[in-house]
């Protein structure tokens, strides 16, 4: 290997320069000089040392000093050159004693390593890690078939550039159930319920390649709600790909419940970073590429682009209205700067003008004030949400505009009046006074306190809650983009560097304190107090939906002619099943339950030369599919350690050859009839009762029909109908009064009825019929519900379902159009002349000429209705052995989970278990 000397390992600093100022006077060339509009609105910054031109050379040439010699540990502030923490005198403690728990839970995007990182403040120790938009060996997500089926059904991408996590908030507070989160690359959106600390959700956004900003919709997450960053057509179907004209950008809001879209608006430019106001109507998102080019040099043609204001009431009252495209199923409403909607008195988007390229948004606490960074102007632009509503001129709402520094990219809060800046290319935060920020004129600097070097080139920068309404203003936590000489080399790609800052509450000079390295590339947290999170130890069944195994229940099941289902425990220090076998060629679903009740005992699953490993915490159930295509012995074992015994627990696979899947049955038995014990299942003995169900309702009267006539003053007359040929009640009174209209009992042809049938009535030989169908449903219904095996039962119950409803849907719209039929072919001959053609309902009232008639459905319709919903729950539970006794803790757990789906109170869930919960391990015999 060359060795090379220090001297032409790092180049001269003004070469660098020179090189970079090449570059932007390549890309700035065409830039055009600030132009006063037509409302005399410039975005010039008066006061300001420099113009954009020498700024963005001297930003450049910071930049690139910084990196040419980033090894040197050159401070102009408080913090340590070198070191990783602050000396043990300093007043800022921020280390946790051994055992002790620290006070705020930080939730750190893992940027495109697609995950979550969970890491305690303020000892800055990583917790845990939650794979979001990534696969996960360990815990095996993306490997079971629960999280392979939700990561497939959202894009089946291989992994996500995971930016701005969200947490739920409730009153302008978080209420910790959930945490949002974008993924920049692939334009999702995804949930995680912090009850377990898992993934649940993720929404694959319809039209939009890139989601960037990503906010919730104070101050009780409405809507989550993402900026599409990159402009694209819309549709981007290839048909205007040419044509960067008819691209746009979108902010769409997606309900946090059904992780649905609800609605998106197209808007000028590019929309990157957003955040809402407290009041629930303002969604403020910075903008850039005003000029909507394709290229950075049309990019920074001009010196001015706007910041979006998203009034959601009116949007949504825009689409109430149907003032909008609907694009790939999402209602897409124009808040383009033409759009009708946005000419009026309130219009749907507010454009305010901002200096060149803003970067990021945050709004304060009190909900005052929006804050945008300039990133090319040394400023931050603070808009008035107050004034929002009713000024018409975009200069009116600007409160204020500070100089704090080059390169500014993000704002935060410590609730007492102080903002707090990183400078990207100063490499520093700036600390400010908001208050003094509104009185001072554009462009000064009085109302900068301090400032603190950081270590290098900081990013996201986030105070303890600063996003709430109420926030804690202890620590600060730096996120700086590159780490450079802060920590032992590895290799070219270095770690980042997060650092954090005691700042106090605002009421002392920031102090770093320490240094943590992060594996790239984090891009922003968030911060919640431990009381606000309520995470379980232990998982209860009733939060999910497969279905328990108890010890009794391991088993293997043949469930067709290629596909098995395999069902074991797990405990210390053994699988339920010691061996199973399969045959060569299996799809193999293996379904593990942890039956430990004791917290922290997990036992892991895996299965060598399969790719199969995954996780399974206490009472959780998980499963897998994959399939057996190699004969041979499988030694299935735990991945994590669980007791002394960790390394003896195990189960064996054994898969036969196809030559001699003759003898699998000796050890994989297959299911030829259903026991008695079988019907016990719901899906089993429903269809049975359904069948029953079917043949009674032949000897009930499917339609009646009740009569007030003139001619019967004192008499309510009768009528039954069967479902075959025949008749009931009072059927000669009614024949009677039917012959003064000319309306005739129908004709069955094949079947001789029990009453009299006229030459001109209708023929309706389908009526003879009737017995055949409810008959021949019945027995189809008892034939699957003894289907030898469960995947001819889930099929059977499928085909069995959808024929039944047909069958009965098309019997309903035949009768209906025979009564059609009757009521329009009246006898013109009849005693009363002049009776227009009517239709008798199959449910209502009537009145024909003096008579005033009421049909009904009879008991024989309400038991095959009954029939059929039996069938309905049959089918809902094919794939689970569900028996009748567990059904009232179904529908009692059912109806438990309707006020957490109606309102976002506290979920009674978490805090007892399900009275229908399995049996647990007794506790005290695992510890012990």
């Amino acid at each position: 290997m060359s060795q090379h000397s220090n001297e032409s390992e790092i180049r001269d600093p003004n070469d660098v320069i020179d090189e970079y100022e090449q570059t932007l006077d390549e890309v700035l060339a065409e830039v055009d000089a600030p132009e006063p509009d037509d409302d005399g609105v410039s975005l010039d910054l008066p006061g300001l040392s420099l113009n954009r031109r020498d700024f963005m050379k001297a930003g450049a040439a910071v930049g690139a000093m910084g990196a040419a010699a980033g090894c040197s540990g050159l401070s102009n502030g408080s913090g340590s050159p070198g070191g990783s923490q602050s000396d043990g005198g300093s007043a800022a403690d921020h280390l946790v004693a051994p055992g002790e728990h620290d006070e705020y839970y930080g939730f750190w995007s893992g940027g495109h390593s697609g995950e979550l990182r969970i890491v305690g403040i303020p000892s800055m120790r990583e917790l845990t890690r939650i794979p979001v938009f990534n696969t996960d060996c360990a815990s095996g997500y993306g490997y079971t078939d629960r999280s392979t089926e939700m990561l497939e059904d959202a894009g089946d991408y291989t992994w996500g550039d995971n930016h701005h996590p969200n947490l739920s908030e409730t009153d302008g507070d978080y209420d910790g159930e959930y945490l949002f989160v974008n993924d920049k690359a692939n334009g999702r959106i995804a949930r995680v319920n912090l009850t377990y600390f898992e993934t649940d959700a993720i929404t694959d956004v319809p039209n939009m390649q890139a989601i960037h900003g990503c906010t919730v919709l104070s101050p009780d997450t409405k809507y989550v709600l993402g900026n599409g960053e990159f402009r694209a057509p819309l549709p981007n179907d290839g048909t205007d790909a040419a044509n960067p004209d008819e691209y746009t950008s979108l902010l769409v809001a997606v309900d946090p419940e059904s992780m649905q879209a609800q609605w998106q608006v197209k808007v000028d430019g590019n929309l990157d970073i957003n955040d809402t106001g407290k009041e629930g109507r303002w969604v403020i998102a910075s903008c850039y590429n005003s000029e909507e080019a394709t290229a950075i040099q049309g990019m920074t043609k001009d010196d001015r682009d706007n910041v979006k204001a998203f009034d959601v009431p009116a949007i949504e009252q825009a689409v109430e209205n149907g003032n909008y495209e609907e694009v790939n199923g999402v209602p897409v409403v124009d808040g383009t700067q033409e759009s009708p909607l946005n000419q009026g008195d309130r219009p749907i988007v507010k454009y305010v003008p901002t200096p060149k390229s803003p970067h990021c948004v945050e709004v304060g606490p009190n909900g005052d004030y929006a804050f945008i960074a300039g990133k090319l102007s040394p400023t931050v632009t603070m808009l008035d949400i107050n004034k929002l509503a009713d000024s018409s001129d975009p200069e009116e709402v600007v409160a204020g505009r500070p100089r704090v520094g080059l390169g500014p990219l993000h704002t935060t809060f410590d609730g007492n009046g102080h903002a707090y800046t990183s400078l990207f290319i100063d490499s520093q935060v700036a600390k400010w006074d908001i208050q003094q920020a509104v009185e001072a004129e554009t462009g000064s600097e009085d109302p900068i306190i301090e400032k603190q070097d950081v270590h290098y080139n900081p990013g996201h920068i986030q105070a303890l809650e600063a996003m709430t309404t109420d926030p804690d203003g202890e620590w600060l936590v730096c996120l700086n983009k590159l780490s450079k000489d802060r920590f032992l080399p590895v290799g070219p790609i270095m770690p980042d560097n997060d650092q954090l800052i005691h700042i106090g509450d605002g009421e002392s000079s920031m102090e770093l304190v320490a240094d943590h390295p992060a594996y790239p590339e984090p891009h922003d947290c968030v911060f919640a107090h431990r009381d606000k999170i309520d995470a379980k130890k232990v998982y209860d069944p009733a939060d999910y939906e497969e279905t328990y195994i108890e010890e009794a229940d391991s088993g293997v099941e043949r469930t067709g002619e290629n596909s098995v289902e395999v069902k074991m425990t797990t405990k210390r220090s053994e699988f339920g099943l010691p061996d199973f076998t399969v045959q060569q060629g299996d799809e193999v679903t293996l379904k593990t339950t942890n039956i430990e009740s004791v917290q922290d005992i997990i036992h892991g699953v895996a299965i060598p030369e399969h790719d199969i490993n995954y996780a399974v915490a206490p009472q959780d159930t998980q499963h897998v599919t994959f399939t057996a295509d190699d004969p041979g012995v499988y030694w299935i074992y735990c991945t994590y350690f669980c007791s002394a015994l960790h390394l003896e627990m195990r189960s064996r696979m054994i898969v036969e050859p196809a030559e001699t899947s003759h003898n699998a049955h000796r050890r994989c038995p297959v299911m030829q009839r259903p026991t008695l014990d079988d019907f016990g299942e719901v899906r089993r003995g429903l269809p049975v009762l359904a069948a029953v169900l079917f043949v009674v309702a032949l000897a009930f009267p499917m339609w009646e029909i009740s009569v007030k006539a003139v001619q019967y003053p004192d008499t309510i007359l009768h009528l039954q109908l069967y479902a075959y040929p025949h008749l009931s009640g009072d059927f000669t009174e009614m024949a009677r009064l039917n012959h003064y209209i000319g309306f005739y009992y129908p004709d069955p042809v094949f079947i001789e009825p029990n009453y009299p049938v006229e030459e001109r009535a209708i023929d309706v030989p389908e009526w003879s019929l009737g017995p055949v169908a409810f008959v021949a449903v019945s027995l189809l219904t008892v034939f699957v519900a003894i289907a030898p095996t469960t995947e001819k039962l889930k099929r059977g119950l499928t085909y069995q379902f959808a024929g039944t409803v047909t069958v009965f849907t098309v019997m309903v719209a035949d009768i209906q159009y025979r009564l059609w039929q009757a009521g329009h072919t009246l006898d013109p001959d009849a005693p009363v002349m002049g009776v227009s053609g009517f239709t008798p309902p199959l449910w209502g009232r009537y009145e024909v000429a003096n008579i005033t008639s009421v049909s009904r459905f009879g008991l024989g319709a309400y038991m095959a209705m009954t029939a059929v919903g039996m069938l309905a729950v049959a089918f809902y539970y094919r794939n689970a052995d569900v028996r009748f006794g567990e059904l009232p803790g179904r529908v009692r757990d059912g109806f438990s989970r309707l006020p957490a789906a109606v309102g976002r109170g506290t979920d009674e869930r978490t805090e007892q278990p399900s009275e229908s919960a399995p049996p647990r391990v007794d506790a005290e015999r695992e510890d012990h």
